[in-house]
């Protein structure tokens, strides 16, 4: 009888014990997830940042040799 009783308190008591591990472990994992993705993101927006600038500075750049070409061109159709 106290053999059951015994039973009957300790299997909830250690099934209880188990499952906040198991649920802690989780929370953890979460967590740990949660984390790499914030730092995926964040590497991901940096890598996106730099390809913005390069290619503003590419344009830039393009764009400055339009307006050189544009002036020789007038300057030469100009002296002509």
């Amino acid at each position: 009888m106290k053999a059951l009783l015994v039973c009957l308190i300790l299997l909830p008591v250690a099934g209880v014990c188990n499952w906040r591990s198991e649920l802690r472990s989780t929370r953890s994992e979460l967590h740990r997830a949660r984390r790499e993705a914030v730092v995926e993101s964040r590497h991901a927006r940096e890598q996106a940042t730099r390809e913005l600038r390069r290619a503003r500075v590419e344009a830039s750049r393009a764009m400055r040799e339009a307006i050189r070409a544009s002036r020789r061109a007038f300057r030469e159709a100009r002296y002509n």
